[in-house]
């Protein structure tokens, strides 16, 4: 697998929910900067338009609250992070001088499906888990737009699973997929802070809890159990789990639950994830990994044997946000 290239992103995925990422409006960011004039040193933004061109516009949360302002200060810096403080439904969000804490959530939850026409379904995540952070430096002879350029902080794997019931040839209902690590945090509170070492042109990122990682903290969990997927014969399902940032995931097991349609039977099918020689498949930081070809069996045999790529998120566009004079 190769690491993908360093450049700046979008926040949520596009119309045809193929791995593309785009703002939309709405999306809610948080920006801090302790050169800034006065009191307000943090202020929430949300997209106020779609997508155009290379950059999304952004404006102030609310008319009553007061944007940042140019300081004395020649050179100031801001310190972003999606989903914003204020973001409805998602993870609580803090932002304060150089670091952002944020959490992943153990359990997550499908926005969407799509059918490509030929049975093969792509379920959307909830982008309101993905962080994003960015860090830029501008100076008041810059004019009142300041462009910030945010990279993943999370870390993603997208998976796709074929209906392997080859003796039955029947649908197979999936209600719930798992992500278990042996040792490593897959979700759980984080901090990731600017004034340390910075890795990947992120800040240095770090679970909120210490050392030990109990189990509670090694697995993320797609729960489809309110409207479970039904997946025929042949065809493929394609999700995308969110994990914590920070942290190379690696002794891995991948988890499948659902039911046999033909006989209203319960499945749940295991596979470690490994490649052909034996070696552990690891989820580089902040990257996105897919994996494909991985067939799920009627019977309780599994062995992975798929193609496994790291892949960029498709660039790049920038938010600019209005400093006030």
């Amino acid at each position: 697998a190769t690491r993908s290239p360093l450049a700046p992103t979008r926040t949520v995925y596009g119309d045809a929910l193929s791995g593309t990422l785009s703002w939309c409006a709405g999306d809610l960011i948080s920006v801090y900067c302790s050169e800034c004039e006065g009191d307000v040193k943090l202020s929430e933004y949300a997209v106020s338009e779609p997508l155009s061109g290379d950059e999304a516009a952004i404006s102030n949360l609310s008319d009553t609250v007061r944007g940042l302002r140019w300081g004395s200060e020649e050179t100031h810096t801001f310190y972003g992070v999606y989903p914003g403080v204020t973001t409805s439904g998602a993870p609580s969000t803090t932002i304060e001088g150089t670091v952002v804490t944020g959490s992943t959530p153990a359990v997550q939850h499908s926005t969407g499906t799509t059918d490509d026409g030929s049975g093969n379904l792509t379920l959307a995540p909830d982008m309101r888990n993905m962080y994003m952070v960015c860090r830029t430096e501008a100076d008041p002879t810059s004019g009142n737009d300041v462009t910030l350029g945010f990279l993943p902080l999370s870390t993603a794997v997208t998976f796709t699973v074929t209906n392997g019931f080859e003796d039955t040839k029947s649908d197979m209902t999936v209600s719930s997929v798992r992500l278990v690590s042996d040792s490593k945090p897959l979700n759980g509170g984080f901090k990731a802070d600017w004034s340390k070492e910075v890795i990947d042109g992120r800040p240095h990122t770090e679970p909120a809890y210490g050392t030990t990682v109990e189990a509670a903290f090694r697995s993320v969990e797609l729960d489809l159990s309110a409207a479970p997927v039904t997946l025929s014969y042949g065809n493929t399902l394609t999700f995308t789990l969110l994990l914590s940032p920070g942290v190379e995931a690696g002794d891995l097991t991948f988890e499948i639950s659902g039911t046999n349609t033909h006989d209203a039977s319960a499945f749940t099918r295991k596979a470690r994830l490994e490649k052909a020689d034996g070696t552990g498949i690891t989820f580089p930081r902040h990257e996105k990994t897919v994996i494909e070809g991985l067939l799920v069996p009627e019977s309780v045999a599994w062995t992975v044997d798929g193609a496994v790529s790291v892949v960029p998120w498709v660039n790049s566009d920038a938010a600019v946000i209005p400093i006030e004079e």
